[in-house]
């Protein structure tokens, strides 16, 4: 059995630059959500509760690059197959209704 140093120098290799790439394909599942609200409200407004946004769209920019595309009926989309590192996700419409909501609400 080797030991861990010897592990280490067997798999010594050169590289192009000072960091190599993960070898390992990743996988990411956004889900986008209502969240329950933090007290009662009021008997006339709607309870939502945990209600996904299906259909919502979405631009994402991800390790391999830019996908744009609409979350499933379930409020979810999922990758598979990508490097490893930071995924940006971005849900113009629905930020733009919140927007638009509270600029009619408070003028």
């Amino acid at each position: 059995m080797k030991t861990q140093i010897e592990q280490m120098e067997a798999s010594n290799r050169r590289v192009k630059s000072p960091v190599d790439e993960c070898p390992t394909k990743h996988w990411i599942v956004v889900k986008l959500i209502r969240m329950p609200d933090k007290k009662m409200r009021e008997s006339w407004w709607p309870s939502r509760r945990g209600e996904a946004y299906g259909s919502e769209p979405f631009s994402a920019v991800l390790t391999d690059g830019h996908r744009d595309g609409s979350l499933d009926a379930a409020g979810m989309v999922r990758f598979d197959d990508i490097p490893a590192g930071s995924c940006e996700f971005l849900f113009n419409k629905f930020y733009d209704e919140i927007d638009k909501y509270f600029n009619d609400q408070l003028g």
